[in-house]
Parts: C-alpha cells; sequence; structure tokens
C-alpha cells in the first residue's frame, strides 16, 4: 500500500492545506488591523538623547505649568505613561480638568488610546507627568517638550531643515 495513494492521507493533506491557508489569511488580517489601529502613533526610542533631553526638561519645569495652569485652564494638558490592559505601555496627551496640591485630574480622549479603556478620567501624581503643555490664546506653546521632540526627531529622519510648527515652541529644549 502506498501512503500517498490512500484517502486517508489525501483528506489529511487537503485540510493540512486549508488550515495553512486560513492560518495567513488571520494572520493577513490582523497585521493590516494592526498597522491601521497603530498608524496615528509614533513610536520613538525611549534613550534617544534628545528624547531624554525632553523629558529631562519637562520634569524640570513641572513648576512653570503648576504657575501657569490658573490662567489656562481649558488649554493644559499631561502627558503620562499609560499601561493598557494587554501590557502595552504608551505615553500619551491628557487634559488637565483640575489641579490640587502635587496631583493633576485629567480626562483622557479613547481615540488616543491603541487600547481601550474603560477609566477615562483619573487623577494623576505630578511626579507621573512626563511632560506637560499650555496652549496659549496667540497659538504658541509653552511646554510640550516631547512634542517638540518628535518633531525634531521627524526632520532628521527626512532630512527636511525647516518647520514652520516649530516657531510655535516658546520653550527650548536645550538650555
Amino acid at each position: 500500500m502506498k501512503l500517498f495513494d490512500s484517502t486517508p492521507f489525501r483528506v489529511l493533506l487537503i485540510l493540512t492545506f486549508f488550515v495553512a491557508l486560513i492560518g495567513g489569511f488571520a494572520w493577513y488580517a490582523a497585521n493590516l488591523k494592526y498597522q491601521k489601529d497603530t498608524a496615528h502613533l509614533q513610536f520613538v526610542d525611549p534613550s534617544d538623547p534628545l528624547w531624554e533631553q525632553a523629558k529631562a526638561k519637562a520634569t524640570a519645569t513641572i513648576d512653570t505649568f503648576v504657575a501657569l495652569y490658573p490662567q489656562y485652564p481649558n488649554n493644559s494638558f499631561v502627558k503620562f505613561s499609560h499601561d493598557g490592559t494587554s501590557g502595552f505601555k504608551e505615553d500619551i496627551w491628557a487634559k488637565v480638568t483640575t489641579m490640587g496640591p502635587g496631583y493633576v485630574s485629567i480626562v483622557i480622549e479613547p481615540k488616543y488610546l491603541k487600547e481601550k479603556d474603560e477609566e477615562n478620567q483619573k487623577e494623576l501624581p505630578l511626579g507621573q507627568v512626563i511632560d506637560w503643555m499650555v496652549e496659549l490664546p496667540d497659538g504658541n506653546v509653552r511646554g510640550g517638550y516631547t512634542t517638540h521632540a518628535l518633531i525634531k526627531l521627524q526632520m532628521q529622519k527626512d532630512m527636511t531643515t525647516t518647520n514652520g510648527s516649530l516657531s510655535k515652541f516658546q520653550d527650548a529644549i536645550e538650555d
């Protein structure tokens, strides 16, 4: 008896083919969904010197944010590290709703999260803030050091020399 001529072998071969085909299609579809879901995210090397400098400058100037907040409560934002339900960690911006001694109350826009989270309002100790930003009425920005760094890193990657959006940042990353 030849193994390749047997009906059970042929059935097993056909089933294996269809399982591999379906698995390949499922992987392809999941990969496309991941690309779509993460298209708005900007990934950065956390050890990049400019990124580290931006985060250090932001945390060193948190007192400036605390002083500016009462003047611009509707245009104040903080960035913090958010742990998703599956362990995915992302740095996200959130709108500050109130501020107290040593903390901020924030509201997180779900559209900015890679993973949806039921809790979109939180209290965050100021020590967990990794960046801050205040949008001024004239369109200029105070703080926003990591966003400033992202723009600079993107300009380096694209080899562009000027970007009008950098002129909106009033606080330089470098001392």
